[in-house]
């Protein structure tokens, strides 16, 4: 809480204050972790949420839309998702073509801190002694004051990393 204090001398002169709630300010950081295995990769998003000045209830997240409709969330705070989300205002990605927008809705207003949880398992076939592709997915938040995030790899010990090039 911020204080207003000041000092008069002889009769203090009457004054009017005039104040604003403020808007919540999101900030968030998104953790992402794969997991590759040799018939399996499983992506899971971490959205660690830091909601100030002001509860929310609801936030937009943009999903790539190759995946939206196998993305999951298992979280108890989740009351619902509107997964054709129409925002009044255009959202800014560098590829927003690529995202299909989601309103998350909590069952209850929250400030502060806030962690959910999203995932996506997928098949993928990688043959002995063959090179195949993993996709790196992102999750976003457009709208957040500030959104930062951290990408992990845990791969299995039969797979080694390579560059991702073609092979001859």
């Amino acid at each position: 809480a911020t204080e207003l204090a000041f000092r008069y001398r002889d009769a203090a002169k009457p004054a009017v204050l005039s104040l604003k709630s403020r808007n919540s300010q999101v900030s968030v950081e998104v953790l992402t972790l794969v997991e590759v295995k040799e018939q399996a990769t499983k992506h899971t998003w971490t959205l660690a949420f830091d909601v100030a000045y002001a509860a929310t209830d609801r936030f937009v997240l943009a999903v790539p839309k190759t995946i939206s409709a196998e993305v999951r969330f298992v979280d108890p705070q989740v009351k619902e998702i509107n997964k054709d989300h129409k925002p009044a205002t255009a959202v800014v990605l560098p590829d927003a073509a690529n995202y299909a927008l989601w309103e998350v809705v909590l069952r209850s207003e929250r400030q502060g801190a806030l962690v959910l949880t999203a995932s996506l398992e997928r098949p993928v076939a990688i043959e002995a002694g063959k090179t195949g592709n993993v996709e790196l997915l992102h999750v976003h938040v457009p709208g957040a004051f500030q959104e930062t995030g951290q990408v992990a790899v845990v791969k299995a010990d039969s797979l080694e990393i390579r560059k991702s090039e073609p092979e001859t």
